[in-house]
Order: structure tokens, then sequence, then C-alpha cells
């Protein structure tokens, strides 16, 4: 599993339960700022930890973050949806519902006998969809807003053949002819410790 695929799933699954949570707060208005604020936040540590995890480079932040918001919104999406369906088993819900199926119906005698059940359930579906896909576009720019503010990996040294690490620094065997190393300057053969080098042509050199 790529690191980008990994970090949509687990926001993803964090956005959903964060959704949750500050729905059920008791605070009018705060409950809805803190539950879709934590979408945007947690978006945007999907799309940055993707792009951190997968060693990102410049430039290839924001279509990782995309990516990894996209997933997490999908299944805060469909998390949604399967949170509003499960309001109607909330104990009296249903019953409110009913009394007021009942008092329309009283007041409109023409409309007929409506099923409660199915017609609660349809507009939860339709409102936890809707409220997926506000959820699922909050997660894509928090993505794409982390995954942007991501700096991209540090570049790797270039070390030519031959060559050094350190700027305008090179080294090559041809510098150093009598066995020196990169660290050590020219040395004469003719100095204590220097490599003698003998003309094979010189009848009077060493056997």
């Amino acid at each position: 599993m790529s690191g980008t695929v990994r970090a949509g799933l687990v926001f993803g699954l964090a956005g959903v339960f964060a959704f949750l949570g500050g729905l059920m707060l008791p605070i009018p208005c705060v409950n809805f700022v803190l539950a879709f604020g934590s979408l945007i936040a947690l978006g945007w540590g999907a799309g940055n930890t993707a792009a951190k995890t997968t060693g990102a480079a410049a430039g290839q932040g924001v279509g990782r973050g995309l990516t990894a918001g996209a997933i997490a919104g999908t299944i805060v999406l469909i998390g949604s949806v399967l949170v509003f369906l499960l309001v109607q088993y909330i104990p009296g819900v249903r019953d409110q519902v009913n009394a007021a199926m009942q008092q329309a119906a009283q007041q409109n005698p023409e409309a007929g006998n409506v099923d409660a059940g199915a017609m609660l359930g349809l507009g939860l579906g339709i409102a936890g969809f809707m409220c997926g896909i506000i959820n699922f576009i909050l997660m894509l720019i928090g993505g794409a807003i982390g995954g942007m503010m991501w700096k991209g990996a540090p570049a790797a040294a270039y070390v030519p053949a031959g060559g050094s690490a350190v700027p305008n620094q090179t080294y090559s065997s041809m510098d150093q002819p009598y066995g020196g190393t990169p660290n050590q300057g020219y040395r004469d053969p003719g100095e204590p410790g220097g490599a003698r080098v003998y003309d094979p042509n010189d009848p009077n050199r060493p056997q």
C-alpha cells in the first residue's frame, strides 16, 4: 500500500469520527464549525503526510495531496450517508416523524397514506449525501493545501565521476600522479617520503 493511499484511509476514518463528534456537541453553530473545520484540518494532514511519506519532490506535493484528500473525502462521504441513515434508529425520532406525518394527513386527507419510515430513510439518505459532498470538497481542498505546503524532499548531491561532493572542488587521479590522496597536495618525488619514479630507459636505474 502506497503512502498516499495509507494517508487517505487513515485521515478519512479520522474525519468520519471527527465530523460525527463535532455534530454531537450540544452547542448550536459551534458544533457545525468544529465538524466542518476538523475536516479541512484532517484533509491538510492527509495531503501533507502523503507528500512527506512518499518523498515527493518540489511540484509533486499538490498532486499527491489531492489524491490523498480525494481518498479521505470519499470515505467521509460514505460515512456521512451512513451516519444520517442511522439517525432514524435513535429512540424517539421515528415516533416524532410518524406523529408529524399523521398530523399532516389529517390536515390534507387528499395526500393519502404515506409510509413514514420510507420517507424518513429517503430524506436522511439525501441529506447525508449532500452533506457528504460538502465534506468531500473540504477534504479535497485541505489535501491540496497540505500537499502544496510540502517543500519537497532534498535532492541528492551529484558527485561526478572522479569528482567531489564539495562544491567547486573536483578530484581526478591525474591530479595526484605520485600516490597522493584528495586531501593532499602535490608532492615532489624527490621529497622525503615521496614515491620515486624511475625512467625505464635509464641505464643507471636500480634493478
